[in-house]
């Protein structure tokens, strides 16, 4: 899985770069990329909330979009930077629980009070993905294993939002988060218990 996850994350990153060289030509860093991303994405959960599933995925792919050129511009033109990667991750943090509380509140007006549910419990797994690799790596190992990451989750939303299939979408998200929780968990015990 990780060999293909990034031959594709590769892939990607080349078919953007003329698009980040653009960029810089006219004035513009992989910082104002990424806030650029966050707020299209945040516009995306905005649309959720009226029940326009279709927009909101179109929207939503385009702020994710802009994810892959930001990082593909930063390492490419060597505008890479502490702060860049910590913003950059903080607001993928943002897009991810701006979208899901799009969803809950969605699903919640129109009286589904379950998959509301679902989709909070999905928001958290996704979360744990995200916090178990960053914590694991505050205390010097590594712990990017696992079924799903965030790539895979913005696929996934976005295609379930396009096709209005977003409740297989979210019940899909829930086991493979929490699988992919699970194997990092184990990741990090591993690492960690080594001997010194």
């Amino acid at each position: 899985m990780k060999p293909l996850r990034e031959a594709i994350y590769t892939s990607l990153g080349k078919s953007v770069t003329p698009l980040g060289s653009a960029l810089k030509r006219s004035g513009l860093t992989p910082n104002h990329v990424t806030i650029a991303g966050v707020t299209i994405s945040i516009v995306a959960s905005l649309i959720v909330m009226t029940g326009n599933l279709l927009l909101a995925g179109v929207v939503w792919f385009l702020g994710s979009a802009m994810d892959l050129v930001d990082g593909a511009m930063a390492r490419n033109e060597k505008l890479t930077s502490p702060y860049g990667s910590f913003l950059d991750s903080t607001t993928d943090r943002i897009s991810d629980g701006t979208m899901f509380t799009g969803l809950v509140f969605y699903f919640a007006m129109i009286g589904e009070t379950v998959n509301a549910a679902i989709a909070a419990f999905a928001l958290m797994a996704g979360f744990l993905t995200s916090y178990s690799r960053a914590k694991a790596e505050s205390l010097g190992v590594h712990c990017k294993g696992g079924l799903v990451t965030r790539g895979e989750r913005v696929f996934v939303i976005g295609i379930g939002l396009l096709f209005d299939q977003m409740i297989p979408a979210l019940y899909i998200l829930v086991v493979l988060s929490t699988i992919t929780v699970g194997q990092r968990i184990v990741e990090a015990k591993q690492q960690l218990d080594k001997p010194a």
